[in-house]
């Protein structure tokens, strides 16, 4: 256990050759260079491909947007939607309310608690009798 005569006093800071008083250390944020570097070496790679990909003529776009906004794609795209949309809607609908319903179901039995507590001790006669 320590005990106040234990504990030694901090030393005083005495000003060092500039005149500033000598302190703990201020504590800064630690740098982190290589995460800088890594990611601008990720975002210059991505535009080269990104570069890359538009200016290529063998891609042939015209024939890219007629597939991609052609009706069987165009369909199976909100099919696709559609199938993850349509089982979510249950799910949630069936695991979201039990939690606030539980909630507002402890807190009605409580407040009927104290309700019948209140009311059982205006219903009871006051101490001495018929006074």
């Amino acid at each position: 256990m320590v005990t106040p005569s234990d504990v030694m006093p901090a030393p005083a800071h005495e000003p060092d050759e500039r005149g500033a008083p000598e302190g703990p250390p201020q504590i800064v944020p630690r740098r982190h260079p290589g995460r800088l570097l890594t990611g601008a070496a990720a975002l210059a790679v991505l535009a080269l491909v990104l570069h890359s990909v538009v200016r290529n003529a063998a891609f042939q776009w015209d024939v890219v947007g007629r597939y991609l906004t052609s009706g069987a794609v165009l369909d199976g795209v909100l099919h696709t939607l559609w199938l993850t949309g349509a089982p979510l809607r249950p799910g949630l609908a069936h695991s979201l309310p039990p939690t606030p319903l539980a909630r507002l179901r402890a807190r009605l039995s409580v407040l009927r608690g104290r309700l019948h507590v209140a009311t059982a001790a205006d219903s009871r006669p006051a101490l001495g009798g018929d006074r």
